[in-house]
């Protein structure tokens, strides 16, 4: 049987619908559509969507990349491959909602708002009742205090477990509702309404291990594995401690994260938002490795909100029929699998950083964008990619003139 990067897309989406025993429908959404969901529509645009096979608490999984960045798909695909295993679990889906009130003496109102709690709390778990039936619902409220430079401000904090949807409107909808009974209790206008994405009750984890596999990969290029993961223990430390490499090392996981999200109609940049908050406003690293036992532990932790059911998942016909291939169960499920792949593909990128050098596997990938971008086409683009490897060389220049030469040969053929 070919390997799945070897077969043409028809044969791909085949073997998808063999393997997942579901239909691969269309991915595009019709433009009457796309004009109803936002302003001032004019079309729509397209990224490559590809696939990544990764086994995940023991099954084995799909999961799917909108990206255009070459080597991302590729990073991910190896890093599971070369696992031993990989174990993903999920706090649960609840939201925060927030409130805030101004005010010239935020004590008293905090003892105000204090004595009428129960009376909020009824109100809130009465205007969420509906959710209850999708095993969400309100969970509580908190009340604090901060000072800037333009006064005294009390929050409310609203705890409220959406169940499998993202979660924006629902949180914005209540919180525009139940400002209007605060704000008749305590006599005061509210000045915000506003859910937060610093989703930190609504946080995935992952842990995988890298061993014998990994070691095999390692030795079978010549290296010494113990030198190579003390290497890779090196970079990864660098990380740790510098904020120029600390950037891009968070973005080699958002490149697995963001893309995923992406494929199945999520809110990426609320996700981006969240983590990014979570790793830097706290300081605690999204992503970690460790030595034990002769093999390579990691973990990464954070904040993931999505949704597998509402909004753009119903209306983008690539959410639906990716969900469906998928076999995304619930909203835990999905931020799993983006979780997963988040740090398969830091992994597969920092691996290939220590070992061969970020810009050998992923120019010869590139050579096939330059190849496409100069009007190549057809066999074209496979004869420039051979010809721009075997030189090593990948510019936009030295491939015009090596395309030139061969529609010469061509011509003369």
């Amino acid at each position: 049987m070919k390997k799945f990067r070897d077969m043409n897309l028809e044969e791909r989406r085949r073997y998808l619908e063999e393997i997942s025993g579901k239909n691969f429908n269309s991915l595009e959404t019709d433009l009457d559509t796309l004009n109803r969901l936002v302003e001032n529509v004019i079309g729509r645009i397209t990224l490559p969507v590809g696939v990544v096979f990764g086994k995940i608490n023991g099954v084995d999984r799909i999961i799917f990349l909108a990206i255009e960045e070459p080597s991302v798909i590729a990073a991910a695909n190896k890093a599971f491959k070369l696992s031993d295993w990989v174990i993903a679990s999920y706090s649960g889906s609840i939201m925060i909602g927030t409130i805030y009130l101004k005010t010239d003496n935020s004590i008293a109102l905090i003892q105000e708002l204090e004595k009428i709690k129960d009376q909020i709390d009824l109100i809130a778990k009465t205007k969420l009742q509906r959710l209850e039936k999708y095993k969400g619902g309100y969970i509580q409220m908190n009340i604090s205090r901060f000072d800037n430079i333009r006064g005294e401000f009390v929050k409310l904090e609203f705890l409220i477990n959406v169940g499998d949807a993202m979660g924006a409107n629902i949180v914005n909808s209540f919180l525009e509702d139940i400002s209007i009974d605060i704000e008749k209790l305590i006599g005061q206008r509210a000045i915000l309404r506003i859910l937060s994405n610093f989703s930190i009750h609504r946080k995935v984890y992952i842990k995988a291990r890298w061993g014998e596999k990994l070691k095999e990969e390692i030795q079978s290029k010549g290296l010494d594995y113990k030198e190579q993961i003390n290497r890779f223990l090196d970079v990864i430390s660098i990380a740790h401690s510098d904020i120029y490499r600390k950037t891009t090392y968070n973005k080699g996981t958002m490149n697995g994260i963001s893309a995923a999200a992406l494929a199945y109609g999520q809110d990426w940049r609320a996700i981006e938002a969240g983590i990014h908050s979570y790793t830097n406003y706290l300081q605690i690293p999204l992503v970690n490795y460790w030595e034990q036992d002769g093999a390579i532990y990691g973990s990464l932790e954070a904040p993931i909100a999505v949704g597998s059911v509402g909004g753009s998942v119903k209306s983008l016909n690539h959410a639906k029929t990716l969900m469906e291939i998928s076999n995304i169960k619930d909203s835990g499920d999905l931020a799993m699998l983006i979780g997963a792949v988040g740090l398969a593909n830091n992994f597969g990128a920092n691996l290939h950083l220590t070992i061969e050098g970020i810009q050998k596997g992923h120019m010869k990938l590139h050579a096939r964008n330059i190849a496409i971008s100069i009007g190549a086409v057809g066999d074209e683009i496979d004869k420039l990619v051979d010809i721009m490897i075997k030189d090593g060389k990948y510019s936009y220049e030295y491939a015009q003139k090596m395309l030139e030469m061969i529609r010469h040969d061509n011509s003369n053929s």
